[in-house]
C-alpha cells in the first residue's frame, strides 16, 4: 500500500516524494505494481473490443466461435505485452538518458535514472487509464492520448501535424517528473548538460513517435 502511495504522491509532490524515493534500494515492488495495473486495463480494453473491430482487422467477417478463440489469443497477447511494456519503456528512456549523459561526460547512477523513470511513467498509466475508460464508454478504440493538446489535428496527413499530435498533458507531465529529478540528482554546475539531455530527448520522441505509428 506504501508502494501505491508513494507512486500516487508524485503527482502531487514531486519534489518530496523523489527526494525520499530516489535513494531506495528495492525497486521491485513498484515496478510490480504498474506491469499489473497496465495489464488489467490492457485486459478491460481487449475485453471491451467488439465483433466489428476485429472484423475490421481481419478484413473478412468471421463466426462466434472464431471469434472468441481470436479474442481468447488476442487477450494472452495483449496481457503479455502489457505485462513486460512498462519495463522495455523505463529501461530503454533509463539507457537512453543514461548514454547522452555518459557522452555529455555528466556522472551519472543508472539505477537511480531508473528509479526516477519508474516514477516519470505515472502519467503515461494516467494516460492509458483514460484510454480504457474512453474506450469503455464509447466502444471504439482510442488512437490518439485523450490528453493530446492538439487533438483537432486527427486525421491530417501532415508529418508536422502528427507530431503535434502527440503532445499531450501526459508526456509533459512525464517530462516535468524527470526534469524535477534531475534537478535533485545533480550538482547546480551539471544542469545545463542535463537540461540539453532532456530537450534532446523530448524533440526526438516527437520526432520519432509519429514515424513508428505510421
Amino acid at each position: 500500500m506504501k508502494n501505491i502511495i508513494s507512486l500516487g504522491k508524485v503527482l502531487y509532490k514531486p519534489n518530496n516524494t523523489l527526494n525520499m524515493q530516489l535513494q531506495k534500494k528495492d525497486l521491485s515492488p513498484k515496478i510490480i505494481i504498474i506491469c499489473i495495473i497496465t495489464t488489467l486495463l490492457a485486459i478491460v480494453s481487449t475485453l471491451s473490443t467488439r465483433e466489428e473491430q476485429i472484423t475490421l482487422i481481419l478484413g473478412s467477417s468471421i463466426d462466434e466461435h472464431l471469434f472468441d478463440a481470436y479474442k481468447t489469443f488476442m487477450l494472452v497477447g495483449v496481457a503479455f505485452s502489457a505485462l513486460i511494456n512498462p519495463l522495455i519503456i523505463i529501461f530503454i528512456n533509463t539507457l537512453s538518458f543514461y548514454i547522452l549523459f555518459i557522452i555529455l561526460r555528466v556522472k551519472s547512477n543508472f539505477r537511480v535514472i531508473f528509479c526516477l523513470g519508474i516514477f516519470a511513467y505515472i502519467p503515461l498509466l494516467i494516460d492509458l487509464f483514460l484510454r480504457t475508460i474512453i474506450q469503455l464508454i464509447t466502444k471504439e478504440p482510442i488512437s490518439i492520448s485523450p490528453t493530446s493538446l492538439f487533438f483537432f489535428l486527427q486525421g491530417s496527413e501532415s508529418f508536422i501535424a502528427n507530431i503535434l499530435i502527440t503532445i499531450s498533458l501526459t508526456s509533459l507531465w512525464q517530462f516535468f517528473i524527470y526534469y524535477k529529478g534531475f534537478k535533485l540528482i545533480f550538482e547546480n554546475k551539471q544542469q545545463t548538460k542535463v537540461k540539453s539531455v532532456l530537450i534532446f530527448i523530448a524533440m526526438f520522441s516527437l520526432i520519432i513517435n509519429p514515424i513508428i505509428q505510421m
